[in-house]
């Protein structure tokens, strides 16, 4: 499946004044260009929703399968009802490191490094800042019990008009592996 990224070309967008940070800075899209961007947009959109069904209906949910090791390393490091954002991190990257997720579902989960650019809409322009790739739902709002997260967002489903049906997307097929990983360390 894709990564969900759009590539557009620099020159299509103008540079804000004053709001320059490092190499980075908040730009707006050139009017001229704000169709083309749309249509890029869109077809991006539905080839990634259209991945993510398929996968769906393809892909095995299979019960994630931790070594003895792993089990007692994640149950002694951590504490899932009472983690910080920063224990949330490492405990993410400690699954990539096992192998149970990669670099880009640990972005999915909320703990990448902070890459790649996002485009809002507004009026008739389309404003852009770099953000991190996750969702815009966060693991704050679960105030530190990683159990209850990761069951609601497990529990999330799309609705694809084309279809009529529901379907299990990546982020919420993600997030049952995590309730699998919690699940065998005892929580």
């Amino acid at each position: 499946m894709g990564d969900g990224i759009i590539t557009l070309n620099t020159s299509w967008f103008t540079r804000v004044p004053g709001t320059e940070h490092g190499n980075v800075a908040v730009a707006t899209l050139k009017g001229s260009y704000l169709k083309e961007a749309q249509k890029i947009a869109q077809e991006k959109i539905a080839a990634y929703t259209a991945a993510d069904i398929q996968a769906a209906r393809t892909e095995k949910t299979d019960r994630v399968k931790l070594t003895d090791e792993q089990k007692k390393y994640l149950a002694d490091t951590y504490r899932p009802r009472e983690m910080s954002r920063e224990e949330y991190v490492a405990f993410a990257r400690d699954l990539e490191k096992f192998g149970i997720i990669n670099a880009d579902d640990r972005r999915l989960l909320g703990c990448g490094e902070k890459k790649g650019l996002s485009l809002s809409p507004v009026g008739e322009r389309c404003g852009a800042w770099v953000s991190d790739i996750s969702s815009a739902l966060s693991f704050e709002d679960c105030r530190g019990n990683l159990l209850d997260w990761v069951r609601y967002r497990a529990s999330f489903q799309k609705y694809d008009p084309a279809s009529g049906a529901f379907y299990r997307d990546r982020e919420a097929r993600l997030y049952e592996k995590l309730s699998s990983v919690l699940q065998q360390i005892g929580v």
